[in-house]
């Protein structure tokens, strides 16, 4: 899987927002001739995410990187698997800004790649997709995360699918209104998939009238397998899926169920991964 691009303004944005033009301790301290090399590592195993920003913020700072391991590479524990050599100065310009994105997003590419290991191992054909739950702000950082842990974002955005909830259904009249309303809306958007999250009653329903795909939230297992089970028997080309609760600890079980696709948030909720770094002179300060 190719890993998303984020853009060149964005990764001036990251360095301005830590270094505003100057950084008066290692000023106050380091001469202008000093040059200095530092080295990242992780404090545990996990996949690794945000080394090419971390390359670009070098690249800005005029910072040469001695080693890196692309994005969604597996890292294991005590071994560098990022290194800078340049002016002192520069290196610790960037030294922060560098370590918050490989703690967050290694993280989140981590626990994303821990879910589909385990979802792949009892169903390869169920794929897991990640909600666009970011942290406001953070979201093209986060889907290159997901991408690198092997994941999908369930939606990009409103613009990306047709995904139709009760909140919409109630403002539209319900659910008789939108059966009648659904040949014309799939007429209107013939490019779009239309997806329709509703209770195991309602979704033979939906499907009946063409709907490609249903959603089913917050359903126990046991429930969840059983009614996949029956519309795929009654309706095999339908897209299926799973919202609701799903984590690392049940997404197995899950995927049993024989749906399509897990949606979750989970992986956005993961503890930064725990990372030191060892800094040692090239030249005397």
């Amino acid at each position: 899987m190719s890993i998303q691009w984020i853009s060149p303004s964005r990764i001036e944005y990251l360095l301005q927002e830590d270094f505003t033009g100057i950084d008066i301790t290692s000023n106050l301290l380091l001469s202008n001739a000093a040059r200095a090399r530092l080295q990242f590592y992780a404090r545990t195993d996990g996949i690794v995410c945000c080394t090419e920003e971390a390359e670009a913020l070098a690249h800005l700072r005029k910072v040469d990187v001695m080693l890196t391991q692309a994005s969604g590479t597996p890292i294991t524990a005590q071994q560098p698997f990022f290194a800078l050599e340049g002016a002192a100065q520069g290196v610790h310009s960037i030294w922060k800004v560098c370590m918050n994105l490989f703690e967050h997003y290694s993280a989140l590419a981590t626990k994303t790649h821990t879910m589909v290991q385990a979802i792949h191992a009892v169903n390869p054909n169920t794929n897991l997709y990640v909600t666009r739950k970011s942290i406001p702000g953070t979201r093209d950082l986060a889907t290159k995360a997901i991408h690198a842990g092997g994941a999908f974002l369930h939606r990009l955005g409103l613009a990306e699918t047709i995904l139709i909830f009760e909140e919409h259904r109630v403002l539209m009249g319900g659910k008789q209104a939108l059966l009648k309303q659904l040949p014309a809306l799939k007429r209107q958007a013939c490019e779009k998939k239309v997806f329709i999250e509703c209770c195991a009653a309602d979704a033979v329903d939906y499907l009946a009238a063409g709907a490609d795909g249903i959603q089913l939230d917050k359903l126990p297992v046991t429930q969840a397998t059983q009614i996949i089970t029956t519309l795929r028997a009654n309706f095999p080309h339908a897209t299926l899926t799973l919202a609701g609760g799903i984590n690392p600890s049940n997404c197995r079980e899950y995927a049993a169920s024989g749906a399509d696709g897990l949606i979750t948030s989970a992986p956005l909720y993961a503890p930064p991964l725990d990372m030191g770094v060892i800094m040692t002179p090239v030249s005397p300060c």
